[in-house]
């Protein structure tokens, strides 16, 4: 995998805001990294609503429409990036929909520890490859075609399941719920 194969999505792809994910986020967080952050969308989201005093993005891409608000950026590949950040330095880290394209998600999370104050918290997101569309395509079709986006990306590396992604999370030393 390489930023090549990011560079050509369109820009939709890089600029959602998940704010699906707000209610998990801890009170009183006071610097909220986003790992695989696209355009900062979230993280903009977030700070807009005083859930974090301070928001950082990491993305492999430098994207011309990165959200000036975001308080630092970090370009590049992650598990590289990583070693940037300070350790004990973040309330709450957020992998949404960004794990799966790692050659070695388990290491990565494992590594995440270290980033995290010591009530921080991760919150992931990762796609379940165990959707019917995808099984009926498999089992019944005999396909297993890659796509733009969603499960199929073309840009995942790994698929996963609900109960492999909760292995996945236990593995790194944090508690599933």
């Amino acid at each position: 995998m390489n930023a090549n194969d990011y560079q050509s999505k369109k820009l939709q792809y890089f600029d959602q805001s998940r704010s699906d994910i707000l209610p998990l986020i801890p009170k009183g967080a006071n610097k909220v990294l986003e790992i695989g952050c696209g355009t900062g969308a979230t993280l903009v989201h977030i700070k807009s609503l005083g859930l974090a005093k301070e928001v950082h993005g990491m993305e492999w891409v430098k994207l011309d429409e990165a959200h000036p608000l975001v308080d630092q950026w970090f370009w590049g590949d992650a598990t590289e990036a990583i070693n940037d950040l300070q350790d004990g330095d973040y309330d709450v880290i957020l992998c949404l929909d960004f794990l799966e394209h790692l050659a070695d998600p388990w290491l990565f999370v494992e590594r995440l520890h270290a980033k995290l104050s010591s009530n921080g918290c991760l919150i992931a997101s990762i796609p379940n490859l165990r959707r019917w569309k995808v099984l009926w395509n498999l089992a019944i079709r005999g396909r297993f075609e890659y796509v733009e986006d969603g499960i199929m990306d073309r840009t995942h590396l790994r698929f996963f399941t609900q109960t492999s992604a909760m292995a996945l999370m236990n593995s790194g030393g944090f508690l599933c719920r």
